[in-house]
């Protein structure tokens, strides 16, 4: 009985740290996504609009 305990309290814990490996990933990729769009609309747009822009 208790070794199955056991087993369940590791298998509990070991759940969230993946879980948490996982959506670090997910945010590090939405974090590149993000900026390569930004980057990508900025070439796109022609000097004049992106200096308007920050002005």
């Amino acid at each position: 009985m208790s070794t199955t305990l056991n087993t369940m309290i590791n298998l509990s814990t070991a759940v969230p740290t993946v879980w948490s490996f996982s959506l670090h990933w997910l945010q590090a990729g939405m974090w590149v996504a993000e900026l390569l769009l930004i980057l990508w609309s900025a070439f796109r747009m022609r000097w004049p609009k992106l200096v308007a822009l920050w002005v």
